[in-house]
C-alpha cells in the first residue's frame, strides 16, 4: 500500500510538474514562431527587391528555331487515312517501317522511334541498327536518314505506313441519336 501512496505522490507531482512547463515554454515557442515569420516576410520582399541577373558574354546563343512547317504536312489527330504530302519513296526492305517520333540535336545526332512491319516500336540511336544491315545514319526535325550497305534513303512522318490498309471513310451523311421517347422509358421502367 505504501508503494501505491508513494506512486499516486509522484504522479501528482509529474502532472502538476508538466502544467507549469507551457507557461515556461511559450515565450520560447512565441519567439520562434516570430523568427520564422520574419525569415519568410524577408523573403517575400527579396523577391520584389532582388536585382536581375546580369547576362554574361559566355552565354550561349539561341539555336535555330524550330520549324514548324512540319505541323501543316502532318495531323497527329485526325487521320484520314490517305498517304501524307511528306511520303517519300524509300529505299526496299524500309518500306513498312514508319516514323513515330524524334529527337534531334543540333548536329544530326539524336535518337528516333520507328514501327518495323512486324509492329513492334523501337527506339535507337544514331549509328545503332534497326534491323540487321540497316542502321539510323542521322535524324533531322521531321525525318531520318537510314543506311543500308552505302544505300541512304530517308524515312519521314506518314500518316499510314506504305502498303497498309486504310482506315474506313467516315459516314457520307451526319449521325443524328434521338432522344428516347416517354414510351420507351415507361417500358424500360415496367421491365427493370
Amino acid at each position: 500500500m505504501a508503494v501505491l501512496r508513494n506512486w499516486t505522490a509522484s504522479a501528482r507531482e509529474l502532472a502538476q510538474d508538466v502544467a507549469a512547463r507551457p507557461v515556461r515554454l511559450r515565450p520560447f515557442v512565441e519567439g520562434v514562431l516570430v523568427a520564422v515569420l520574419l525569415v519568410q516576410a524577408g523573403r517575400l520582399v527579396w523577391i520584389f527587391v532582388e536585382p536581375s541577373p546580369a547576362v554574361s558574354a559566355d552565354a550561349p546563343a539561341a539555336g535555330r528555331p524550330a520549324d514548324t512547317s512540319v505541323f501543316q504536312r502532318f495531323d497527329a489527330f485526325f487521320r484520314t487515312g490517305g498517304q501524307s504530302s511528306m511520303a517519300e519513296d524509300t529505299a526496299a526492305g524500309s518500306s513498312q517501317m514508319r516514323l513515330f517520333g524524334v529527337r534531334a540535336d543540333a548536329v544530326g545526332g539524336g535518337s528516333a522511334i520507328i514501327g518495323l512491319a512486324d509492329g513492334r516500336q523501337i527506339s535507337v540511336g544514331v549509328g545503332e541498327e534497326v534491323e540487321p544491315g540497316l542502321t539510323l545514319q542521322s535524324v533531322g526535325e521531321d525525318h531520318v536518314v537510314l543506311s543500308r550497305n552505302g544505300a541512304l534513303s530517308r524515312l519521314i512522318f506518314a500518316e499510314t505506313p506504305v502498303g497498309a490498309a486504310a482506315p474506313p471513310p467516315p459516314p457520307a451523311t451526319p449521325q443524328v441519336v434521338a432522344p428516347p421517347t416517354a414510351a420507351a422509358g415507361a417500358r424500360r421502367l415496367r421491365r427493370g
